[in-house]
């Protein structure tokens, strides 16, 4: 995309996801190194949406550099994305202390990498979960108590289905 508006290159984007052209989404992965967040946030929303998985690589690197709200916006996609390859840096993510943050962990991004491994595998989730029991943040307690409670409801209506089919 040649324009340097920011705004046009937002428009462009948005209308390549919605035309859903996963064989375009190439042409939006270049734009991760845009010099403008609004720009690169639309990017990597859009990658996600159209589960890209070519792009998990770009948007783990991407994760390094990014401010708050690009990290944030990474981790949703690659729980969107929905592919195993994304789990170990995600929980790097949410249990690492200065992993990708120069001072303190930013709980946002936390929550959002944990939004994301239990959109691509639940069972991981609750692995993880388990361990979070004790965190020092309330929401992320909170968040894994929740989680861990649907685990368990899921986990037991399955079972009671099987058992029902044998029957």
């Amino acid at each position: 995309m040649s324009s340097t508006d920011a705004k046009v290159k937002v428009k462009t984007i948005q209308t390549l996801s919605k035309l859903n052209a996963r064989r375009k989404a190439d042409m939006i992965l270049p734009l991760l190194l845009d010099s403008k967040n609004l720009v690169v946030i639309e990017a990597i929303k859009s990658l996600g949406n159209l589960r890209y998985e070519k792009s998990i690589p770009e948007l783990i690197k991407a994760l390094k550099y990014s401010s708050v709200n690009v990290q944030k916006e990474i981790c949703l996609s690659l729980g969107r994305i929905k592919s195993t390859e994304a789990i170990s840096t995600l929980e790097k993510v949410i249990f690492a202390k200065t992993f990708f943050f120069k001072k303190a962990r930013k709980e946002i991004v936390r929550t959002a990498a944990l939004w994301s491994i239990i959109q691509i595998d639940p069972i991981e989730s609750k692995r993880i979960c388990k361990k979070l029991k004790t965190d020092k943040n309330k929401e992320i307690r909170q968040l894994c108590s929740g989680i861990l409670k649907d685990l368990v409801k899921k986990e037991g209506k399955q079972g009671a289905d099987r058992r029902k089919k044998k029957s």
